[in-house]
């Protein structure tokens, strides 16, 4: 069994002229390029699969080795249903997300899914044409003999609305509004089993037991839910939902050292207003502090701190540590981890508990999401001068705790990748308003204090792949991060929506308006670089000028083919590239998928330094 090999992975990684004649064609419309090709009688299917780009492979779902769903794949599911349907049918994932999405921040209630429909996809062999009922020739299909026009499917799909649920005791229910059926084989009783081997009822006589159904779950790990429907043929069909459990006992286990304390909802007393809000906002941050272990330290006290500053981190993925996420360790990188090296010798060594034997009090701050009102933040990927205020805020908390435990030590600030930028704004604005921030030390470790770059080339592709391919993925990282306003404020490079013309070579308004803010704040000829402090930057760059690749280079390729009877059928082709030299014109995304029209997206470089994507990294004389 094969399933679909299309790879959507590159949606998790992280004046320039974009040519657009070929992305103003508008999609073909499948079933008028079959008109001429079906019998009189022949009615067009409710759900035809070409009328979208089958990422979720459902023609083989429901299959020996692939019918397990996620609330991921389910998501993916219902888009491409949807738009299989002309958007007639079901509704759009974005519109389902609204029946449960408030219930995300209660990680122990989960709403179960359900998809149940007749897929039709086009009788085509596009490598042997006489396999199917077709040839395709010059955008149409021609009958070349007797075959089904069609193959059908009947597919199911069932899946928990979350991903990753917390505690002993979780709760899951059906709904009426997460119900989608339109199927000539209708479900006629549905039964679950959560894995406790007792079956329950949830669906008979056109009644969904809307109940919540409670389970205990005694280990931590992925559970599988097994779900057994009869269908009006008298069928019975097996499909399977899963999700990850974490027990809250054995997260809070994982933390048990006296000397570490974890503070939350600290409220900044400066208050931001973004450039596109209304009134100023009053941010948040978290904390966790490690305190010093030397001379055999058994107090909370604070007498010698060394701030360490997590960086871009949208939806707050990344936590402090493993047991404040709901994700299981292997799949969380925390800031802690961040804090692991391995020494000269090969030796892995913890930075924090070397730290802490030397009398450093190590703090860990994170950026947390949180609300104001109905308007939901995101911490990891928000305005960075508001961020700044909340660590205002924290540095005066701190000194004013130092003061009080009678230490004359001054501040250690560490500021990796975008904690560099927040934190050179703080201790910049605390010096321009003649805030002590009582520090001797800044550094900051990779911090894009010229400007960040993301490949342009992949930041059309991930805009093609929701444009054109129907991807949930590649909307949900274009929006929540490509275009967080974090994003926008370092990007050098910037794909806009709607792309005439783009923000390249530092032409977005929001990054201009950032790093006119930056520059200008601090002490008079300081260029927002605080002053009054040793500064020490780190950087992951070339001190030889070496290129990390060349320009107009591709840097990623993948082919997709789905299953078709006993044939392979390839359904897309997606390549990227490098920004090409200076002054050149290049290619940088193209999107082929099997009867659409090629979608693509080219530059023209005209950013003097080069094409970013290869260049090593330069240097400026601020530190």
């Amino acid at each position: 069994m094969k399933k679909c090999t299309i790879c959507i992975a590159i949606l998790l990684f992280v004046n320039l002229c974009l040519s657009q004649t070929q992305n103003e064609i508008p999609e073909p419309d499948i079933d008028e390029m079959l008109f001429d090709a079906l019998g009189r009688d022949e009615v067009s299917p409710v759900f035809l699969y070409e009328r979208t780009t089958p990422i979720a492979n459902l023609n083989n779902f429901n299959t020996e080795n692939y019918n397990t769903a996620s609330k991921a794949f389910f998501e993916q599911a219902l888009q491409e249903l949807y738009k299989a349907s002309k958007s007639k049918k079901f509704i759009s994932y974005k519109e389902a997300r609204n029946y449960y999405f408030s219930s995300l921040t209660t990680k122990s209630q989960v709403k179960i899914g359900l998809l149940n429909a007749t897929l039709y996809s086009i009788n085509y062999d596009d490598i042997n044409e006489e396999n199917g009922a077709f040839e395709f020739k010059e955008s149409r299909f021609i009958r070349i003999n007797n075959k089904p026009s069609y193959t059908k499917k009947d597919v199911l799909v069932i899946a928990p609305l979350l991903t990753y649920a917390v505690g002993n005791s979780v709760t899951f229910s059906f709904e009426n509004d997460l119900w989608f059926e339109d199927s000539e084989n209708p479900i006629q009783s549905l039964s679950v089993d959560f894995g406790n081997g007792n079956s329950k009822v949830v669906y008979q006589n056109s009644r969904i037991n809307t109940e919540n159904l409670s389970v205990d779950y005694n280990t931590s790990g992925y559970k599988t839910i097994e779900f057994t429907a009869t269908l009006k043929d008298g069928v019975k069909k097996t499909t399977f939902g899963q999700l990850h459990i974490k027990l809250p006992q054995a997260s809070e286990a994982l933390r048990n050292d006296p000397l570490v304390e974890s503070v939350t909802n600290f409220v900044s007393t400066i208050p931001f207003q973004g450039y596109d809000e209304t009134s100023p906002i009053y941010g948040e941050l978290e904390y966790r502090i490690f305190y010093h272990t030397n001379n055999g330290n058994t107090q909370r006290r604070l007498l010698k701190p060394i701030i360490i500053i997590d960086g871009f981190d949208p939806e707050d993925k990344r936590k402090i540590h493993d047991s404040d996420s709901p994700r299981p360790a292997e799949e969380h990188t925390s800031i802690e981890e961040f804090m692991i090296y391995y020494d000269s010798q090969g030796v892995k060594q913890d930075l924090i508990e070397v730290l802490r034997s030397q009398g450093y009090d190590v703090i860990l701050v994170n950026q947390p999401t949180y609300t104001r009102g109905t308007k939901t933040i995101d911490g990891g990927a928000d305005y960075i001068e508001r961020n700044a205020r909340n660590h205002v805020s924290l540095y005066n908390h701190l000194n004013i705790t130092l003061l009080a435990n009678g230490s004359s030590e001054k501040l250690v600030i560490v500021g990796p990748s975008m904690g560099g930028q927040i934190s050179r704004y703080a201790l910049a604005y605390m010096e321009k308003n003649n805030i002590p921030h009582n520090t001797r030390l800044w550094v900051s470790i990779d911090s894009p204090h010229l400007g960040a770059n993301i490949p342009i080339g992949i930041q059309s592709m991930i805009n093609l792949l929701d444009a054109f391919g129907d991807s949930a993925a590649a909307n949900d990282f274009y929006y929540n991060q490509l275009k967080s306003t974090a994003a926008e404020q370092q990007l050098i490079e910037q794909h806009k929506i709607g792309h005439l013309p783009d923000y390249l070579n530092g032409g977005s308004p929001v990054y201009q308006q950032y790093y006119s803010n930056l520059e200008s704040n601090g002490l008079p000829g300081s260029d927002g670089y605080p002053q009054n402090l040793r500064k020490v930057a780190i950087v992951n760059g070339s001190l030889e000028g070496k290129k990390v690749g060349v320009e107009g280079e591709e840097d990623f390729r993948v082919h997709g083919f789905v299953d078709q009877l006993w044939w392979d059928v390839k359904v897309a082709e997606m390549n990227t590239k490098y920004m090409p030299e200076y002054g050149q014109n290049e290619r940088v995304a193209r999107l082929w998928r099997l009867f659409k029209p090629l979608r693509t997206a080219s530059y023209k470089n005209n950013n003097q330094n080069g094409s970013l994507d290869v260049i090593p990294g330069r240097a400026k004389s601020y530190f």
